[in-house]
């Protein structure tokens, strides 16, 4: 902005120009901020800020599924239980003497724990000296590992962590079941399988 100064008299007229003042535009964003780390719960992620014009001073605010998250304005953030089977975004606010802006991160979708579905099932001859096998079943949120515990009376029968289990003279009498539990970068969850009662 400059101002022109015109002077007029009975000769005639003159004009000076004023020195340039600059105006401060308001932030815009030019590079949207971004939210990098491992999408699963337990996890330390990141919101980068983006960049501004502008030169504004510049805050973060973290959403789960849109809506705030209070008290969580730092860089980082450290996911929770209440992440999995969510999105989280980063709103960073651009702010100057000539008006503030936000832009919005991508989301992180966090992966939650396994969840099982359909319980694990034992197949096979339920007499001793035969073997049973167990199934993992069926489980959301893609479990990375399973881990297998045989059962019987619902006590864990020592050394029988496999998928198969031939059964011993000490099963005679008992209810053997197997326990699977599913494990992904989110946490762990166990399910039971059927019960095969051994005579």
């Amino acid at each position: 902005m400059t101002c022109i100064v015109t002077a007029t008299n009975a000769a005639g007229s003159a004009s000076a120009t004023s020195n340039t003042l600059a105006i401060l535009a308001a932030p815009t964003n030019t590079v949207a901020p971004a939210i990098t780390g491992t999408a699963a719960v337990g996890q330390t992620i990141t919101c980068a800020l983006g960049t501004w014009t502008g030169s504004p001073t510049l805050t973060r605010q973290w959403q789960r599924n849109g809506v705030n998250l209070a008290g969580h304005t730092a860089s980082t953030y450290i996911t929770v239980t209440a992440d999995g089977g969510t999105s989280l975004t980063c709103v960073v606010t651009a702010t100057n003497a000539s008006g503030t802006a936000t832009a919005t991160s991508n989301a992180l979708a966090i992966v939650g724990p396994p969840a099982n579905t359909t319980a694990p099932s034992v197949t096979g001859t339920a007499t001793v000296g035969n073997t049973l096998s167990c199934s993992t079943g069926t489980w959301t949120n893609s479990p990375t590992s399973y881990a297998y515990q045989w059962q019987g009376n619902t006590v864990a029968i020592s050394g029988a962590t496999n998928s198969t289990y031939v059964l011993q003279s000490t099963d005679s009498g008992t209810n053997v079941r197997c326990q699977v539990t599913a494990t992904n970068a989110s946490g762990s969850a166990s399910a039971f399988s059927n019960v095969h009662a051994i005579p």
